[in-house]
C-alpha cells in the first residue's frame, strides 16, 4: 500500500492538480505537546470569539485535533452548524475552526463536481457555509456527503474525458485491508473516473442540517448573543501557535491513533459510536 500522506504536507502546484489551491505549510511545534493543555487552548479559543456552550467547545476543540489524524482511522467526524436566523455566529464560528484545522478549504457554494473533485486532489478539511441555499434541493450533493464520512464507501463514479488511467492511491488507514487501495482505473475503454470524497467537513446552515447528515455530526446549534454578551473580532485570532502544536501531535502520535482498538461507547447506536470512536481516539492517552 502507497505511503499514508504527511498531515503537514503543503499542497504545490507539483502536488496538486489544481495550482489555485494552495495550503500555507505548518511547521510541527519544537516541543512535544501535551493534550490536556493543548485542547484547552483550543477551546478557551473558540470561545474567546463565539458564544458557545462549554460541551459544544470541549467537543470542537477534539475535532480539530482529529483533522490531523483523521487518516488514521476508518470514518471521520463531521460538524453540523445549525442557526435558526441569521447574525447568530455560524460563519464566525466555521471561520474559528477554519483558522485551526489542519488544511482548509472554505467555499460558501460548491457544485457536485468541484466538491469531490476537491477532496479527491486536496485532502482537506471542507468548511461549507451558507449549505440552506443549495443542500436543501440536491439530494446527490447530499448523497456524496452522507458516503463521505467512512472511506470503505466514501467514491464517487464519474465519466471523464481523459482517455489516461488513474493511478493507484491509499485511501484509508494502514489497516492491510486490500480495499485500502485505490486499484488504479483504466479508462482507455470506459472512461469512468473513481473519486474520493472522504475528508473531514464542516456544513454550516440556516435551518436544521438533514437527518442523515446530522447523524454523521457534531451537532452545534447556534442562538444570537445577548448585547452583554460581547467575544473578540476575528481580526484579533492567530491560530499559528496551535496549528503547530496540532501538527506535532500528528507526527508524534499518529500511529499510536491508527494502532488502538475499536471504542464503543454504552448505549450508543453503531453511527454514534462511530462518531464517538473518532472524537475519543483522537486521545489515545
Amino acid at each position: 500500500m502507497a505511503p499514508m500522506k504527511n498531515q503537514n504536507q503543503t499542497v504545490t502546484n507539483e502536488k496538486n492538480e489544481n495550482p489555485t489551491i494552495i495550503f500555507e505549510p505548518v511547521t510541527p511545534h519544537p516541543d512535544p505537546v501535551a493534550i490536556g493543555e493543548l485542547l484547552t487552548e483550543i477551546e478557551a479559543t473558540i470561545k474567546r470569539h463565539v458564544v458557545l456552550s462549554d460541551d459544544a467547545a470541549t467537543a470542537l476543540a477534539v475535532w480539530v485535533l482529529h483533522t490531523y489524524v483523521y487518516e488514521s482511522r476508518d470514518t471521520v467526524a463531521y460538524v453540523a452548524i445549525e442557526s435558526p436566523e441569521k447574525r447568530c455566529g455560524k460563519t464566525t464560528l466555521l471561520s474559528v475552526l477554519a483558522a485551526m484545522a489542519n488544511k482548509p478549504l472554505i467555499a460558501s457554494n460548491v457544485t457536485v463536481g468541484a466538491l469531490f473533485r476537491a477532496i479527491d486532489t486536496c485532502r482537506p478539511t471542507l468548511f461549507i457555509d451558507e449549505a440552506d441555499t443549495f443542500l436543501a434541493g440536491s439530494g446527490t450533493m447530499r448523497g456524496i456527503i452522507n458516503s463521505g464520512n467512512s472511506w470503505r464507501t466514501a467514491y464517487v463514479l464519474r465519466l471523464s474525458k481523459s482517455k489516461q488511467s488513474r493511478p493507484a492511491r491509499s485511501t484509508g488507514p494502514e489497516s492491510g485491508d486490500p480495499q485500502s487501495t485505490v486499484a488504479a482505473v483504466q479508462t482507455a475503454d470506459s472512461g469512468l473516473q473513481r473519486y474520493s470524497c472522504w475528508c473531514p467537513k464542516v456544513i454550516a446552515m440556516i435551518g436544521k442540517v438533514p437527518d442523515t447528515i446530522a447523524d454523521r455530526s457534531i451537532v452545534v446549534s447556534m442562538v444570537r448573543k445577548l448585547t452583554t454578551e460581547t467575544r473578540a473580532p476575528l481580526a484579533e485570532l492567530n491560530a499559528a501557535t496551535i496549528k503547530a502544536k496540532c501538527a506535532r501531535f500528528a507526527l508524534d502520535e499518529g500511529k499510536k491513533i491508527a494502532q488502538c482498538d475499536k471504542i464503543r461507547g454504552k448505549d450508543l447506536n453503531d453511527r454514534a459510536a462511530d462518531t464517538f470512536d473518532r472524537i475519543r481516539v483522537t486521545n489515545p492517552g
